[in-house]
């Protein structure tokens, strides 16, 4: 029996990403007219790549707008960070409204996903896992601390994450 997801979420889906909802709970639905009115209080944020039990596979955009702002010029933003692997939980409670899916969508070409790097395991034992190839091997601590750890992010941290690189960039 094969098990559905609590989400189908297609790679280059862009979702916004409210910089407004730090006290709301990540289990809580939200009714989409939470976010009516709301101005320039959202940075963007695409899927790169489904990673089964692992989440999705997310870059965040180096950009602040509404939920009006162009798709095109979100996408064509700077990443804010190193990608990150998102639970997808507050996306099934609608609290990351879709914007729409990047027409014609290649991970490589648009994601760079050859060059995401992301560290797993245990100090003793810590692992390089590449993108694209979905391989990993062994690297060194020192090695290890220049690539972003694999943590699976719920929304609420990410969208922390996400206010505190704004406002130190």
């Amino acid at each position: 029996m094969s098990r559905r997801r609590l989400v189908e979420i297609e790679p280059g889906s862009v979702f916004a990403v409210p910089l407004f909802l730090a006290d709301e709970p990540i289990t809580r639905r939200l009714a989409p007219a939470t976010f009516a009115g709301r101005g320039s209080e959202f940075a963007f944020s695409r899927v790169i790549v489904d990673l089964g039990g692992a989440g999705f596979l997310v870059e965040v955009f180096d950009l602040v707008g509404t939920l009006a702002t162009d798709l095109a010029a979100v996408t064509a933003a700077p990443r804010l960070f190193d990608p990150v692997a998102l639970s997808g939980l507050g996306i099934s409670k609608r609290r990351w409204p879709l914007m729409g899916v990047s027409p014609a969508y290649d991970a490589e070409r648009d994601s760079r996903l050859s060059e995401v790097r992301l560290v797993m395991g245990a100090d003793d034992d810590l692992r390089l896992w590449h993108g694209g190839s979905g391989a990993s091997a062994p690297v060194s601590a020192t090695a290890a601390a220049e690539h972003e750890p694999w943590t699976i992010w719920n929304e609420a941290r990410l969208e922390a994450r996400t206010r505190e690189a704004l406002t130190h960039r």
